[in-house]
């Protein structure tokens, strides 16, 4: 059973980034509580796979490829599946390694 603070991230995600489920066809595919309940793993399928592990305040996003398997960790059989979004987002944008100020800045552009 999923708690109450798994279920409120879900809904935080589908109403702060619900463009990606109208323009982009994302769906819920994975929920999942930690044992102490104190995390959430959330993945979502869409174009590829996005996944979202929220804990003590902090949420942390990877993306992958649409089969990348549905674990905690961003590694399975010493391959990285999983990759933080914003190497991602740096690597697609061509951007040299960020200081936290340029980091801010490009946050304000993407938004």
């Amino acid at each position: 059973m999923i708690g109450r603070t798994c279920q409120e991230f879900v809904d935080q995600i589908k109403a702060y980034f619900d463009f990606l489920f109208s323009d982009y066809k994302f769906e819920l595919e994975h929920l999942e509580e930690a044992s102490a309940g104190d995390r959430c793993l959330l993945v979502l399928q869409g174009p590829f796979r996005l996944k979202l592990i929220y804990g003590k305040g902090d949420i942390e996003v990877y993306a992958g490829r649409r089969d990348a398997p549905i674990t905690w960790e961003d590694k399975s059989d010493g391959a990285r599946n999983w990759l933080q979004i914003w190497g991602v987002i740096r690597y697609v944008t061509r951007e040299p390694k960020l200081t936290s100020k340029d980091l801010m800045e490009l946050g304000k552009r993407l938004s």
